[in-house]
C-alpha cells in the first residue's frame, strides 16, 4: 500500500513540475508552440487625433495635387517579433510609429501609412483615404499591439507625406518594447527616404 502511495505521490510531483515549467515558459514569452494565424485587420490605431489638438483627420479630396511642393515616401523597419538567443523561440513586441513635424511654422499632411509583414505582404492600412494634418512641431502616432503578430520579425511601414510649402523633413521613428521574465527589450528604428519630390 505504501508503494502505491509513493508512486502516486511521485506521479503528482512530476505532473506539477511539468505544469510549472510550461507555465514559466508561457509567462516569460518563451512558449514555442505553434501560434494560430493572426486575424488581419484593415487598420491600426492612430493615437494622436484623440489625444491632442495638433493632428486633424481630413478627407483626401481636400488636397489639390497641383499645390504640392514637397513629397516623400519613407521606409521604416519595424519588429513585432524578435528571436531570442540560445533557441528560446520568439518574443512578441508592442510598438509605436511616430511621425514628428519638425517645421516650426508650417503643417505637413500624412497621406498614407501602410504596414507590411516579413514577406512584404500588406497586412494593415493604418491611414489610407483620409489624411492627417500635423501642425508645426506636432506628432502623430500609430500603434501595433503585442498581441498583433501579423508583421513578424521583419515588418515595416511605408509612410507618405506632402506639404504645400517648403518645409524641413519630418522625423519618422518606431519604438518597440517587450519584457521576458526579468529582462526588458526596448529599441528604436529610423525611417529612410526611398522616394522624394522637392
Amino acid at each position: 500500500m505504501q508503494d502505491i502511495f509513493r508512486n502516486l505521490r511521485s506521479t503528482i510531483y512530476l505532473v506539477i513540475a511539468i505544469l510549472g515549467l510550461t507555465g514559466c515558459q508561457y509567462l516569460n514569452g518563451q512558449n514555442t508552440a505553434q501560434k494560430s494565424p493572426s486575424t488581419i485587420t484593415d487598420n491600426c490605431p492612430q493615437y494622436s487625433p484623440d489625444q491632442n489638438e495638433g493632428v486633424t483627420l481630413v478627407p483626401s479630396e481636400t488636397l489639390n495635387p497641383s499645390n504640392i511642393v514637397r513629397r516623400q515616401k519613407i521606409f521604416v523597419p519595424f519588429y513585432s517579433q524578435i528571436y531570442q538567443p540560445e533557441g528560446f523561440g520568439r518574443l512578441d513586441l508592442a510598438g509605436t510609429l511616430s511621425i514628428h513635424n519638425t517645421s516650426e511654422t508650417d503643417e505637413i499632411r500624412i497621406t498614407k501609412v501602410l504596414y507590411f509583414n516579413t514577406s512584404g505582404k500588406l497586412v494593415k492600412k493604418c491611414l489610407e483615404g483620409n489624411h492627417s494634418i500635423v501642425s508645426p512641431l506636432a506628432t502623430t502616432q500609430f500603434g501595433i499591439t503585442r498581441r498583433d503578430d501579423s508583421g513578424g520579425t521583419g515588418a515595416n511601414f511605408i509612410v507618405e507625406w506632402v506639404s504645400e510649402k517648403p518645409v524641413s523633413d519630418p522625423v519618422v521613428e518606431a519604438v518597440m518594447l517587450t519584457a521576458s521574465g526579468t529582462q526588458g527589450y526596448t529599441f528604436t528604428t529610423s525611417g529612410r527616404v526611398i522616394e522624394e519630390l522637392k
